[in-house]
């Protein structure tokens, strides 16, 4: 109840109230501007705070105000000691001219702040992966892209969405593994249980878009081909912060495969972030277990999402259950490094290249350093050095700028 006071009383303000004005000018602070319905969102754009990237003390959060989402939003804001704007009308935006702006997600309310052009406008994708998002075309608008590495770049060069000229000028810029979402943060270095981790995607906004394998029968018996065949015994589930949000159903999934896997002896562990998909579900709930940090991940099987790429930021070796490949927009040279890794559920793809790609070293190694090669002035950098040499860069071209246009 009292989330429903609260998230009223800030409406209420921001349509009729003080907050219905401009706000401060924050001189000195960058920002970063979202427009999304989803109540997780939080979880995705967290890394850019803890790594570093982005300065707490000198970043403004400015986020269009929905009622299903505005208190998580507050609290999280609040835990992390980030500032947050929220607003209803673009005249409640704060001011755009000379501040470095920040976009996680492609929005069309995007497109209005970048017609300002006395800010700088750079995209820092919420996620590296192969789905359509990765080559919207409305990335062409923003000033740079933070990409990851090679494969980023390939892909938006073989999508025509840049060109090798755009590339040169320094449009996209390759930033490694700095901005690639954090897992299993709570897990142990010295952890000795042998898993393997298993992080389906959401099902997306549209059914093309649907990569999703938890709800396909056959993935428990490719999990438990995977599990036999290294003599493991121990599953970790992770899912996406935004499973369900399209098709309900997908919310009881978890318990479902949980369920199946239980029954064929395998234990089965739930990342704390996602036990809420099992509420109501007590028997299951006492069956599985949830935050052990001795679990030693030996490899993934993940979705085409950003999960594939979350887990070669840590060096974990992963298969890929396909879907819908026509929908899938990896570059040419993602598809010859992993051909082996990628089982099709489409086709009936067998488990057996699978695990001959899991037992070569030499695939798993080109696969990550094309994640996360970085350009380079950047190398041997941690995200908050690269952070500040990219903000020294933009913040000295636009002074460059605004003493050309004097001039002129």
């Amino acid at each position: 109840m009292l989330r429903i006071i609260k998230t009223l009383l800030k409406f209420i303000d921001l349509k009729w109230g003080a907050g219905k004005n401009k706000p401060e000018e924050f001189s000195g602070y960058s920002l970063i501007f979202i427009d999304n319905k989803f109540e997780n969102f939080f979880e995705q754009i967290e890394i850019f705070f803890n790594s570093g990237f982005l300065n707490k003390k000198k970043t403004i959060l400015v986020v269009k105000f929905y009622k299903n989402n505005y208190y998580k939003i507050f609290e999280n804001a609040n835990r992390l000691g980030i500032r947050v704007v929220f607003y209803l009308f673009y005249r409640q935006i704060p001011v755009l001219d000379g501040k470095i702006i920040f976009y996680p997600y492609n929005s069309q309310s995007n497109c209005r702040l970048i017609l300002n052009r006395n800010a700088r406008h750079v995209f820092l994708t919420h996620g590296e992966s192969n789905k359509k998002a990765s080559i919207n075309r409305m990335v062409r608008l923003y000033d740079h892209v933070l990409a990851a590495g090679d494969f980023s770049r390939q892909r938006y060069l073989e999508s025509e969405i840049f060109t090798s000229h755009d590339i040169e000028a320094g449009r996209v810029i390759r930033v490694g593994a700095a901005l690639s979402a954090q897992c299993f943060e709570y897990l142990s270095f010295n952890a000795t249980q042998p898993c393997i981790a298993y992080m389906p995607t959401w099902e997306g906004g549209l059914e093309d878009e649907n990569f999703s394998s938890i709800a396909i029968p056959k993935v428990v018996d490719i999990l438990c081909g995977i599990l036999n065949y290294f003599k493991i015994n121990c599953i970790l589930i992770k899912c996406h912060p935004n499973t369900g949000g399209r098709i309900k159903s997908y919310k009881d999934a978890l318990a479902v495969i949980s369920r199946k896997l239980l029954s064929r002896g395998v234990d089965v562990h739930v990342d704390p972030s996602s036990m809420h998909y099992l509420d109501g579900y007590s028997s299951i709930r006492t069956a599985i277990k949830s935050g052990d940090e001795n679990l030693k991940i030996r490899f993934g099987v993940v979705d085409i999402s950003a999960a594939e790429f979350m887990l070669a930021a840590k060096k974990i070796p992963t298969v890929v259950l396909l879907r819908k490949k026509e929908k899938c927009f990896a570059p040419l040279d993602y598809w010859r490094i992993r051909e082996k890794a990628i089982i099709n559920l489409d086709d009936g793809s067998s488990i057996e290249g699978a695990i001959d790609y899991l037992n070569s070293s030499d695939s798993i190694d080109e696969f990550i350093i094309k994640s996360f090669s970085l350009e380079n002035n950047l190398k041997e950098e941690n995200a908050q050095r690269i952070g500040e040499i990219l903000f020294d860069r933009w913040h000295n071209e636009m002074q460059e700028n605004n003493l050309i246009l004097g001039k002129s």
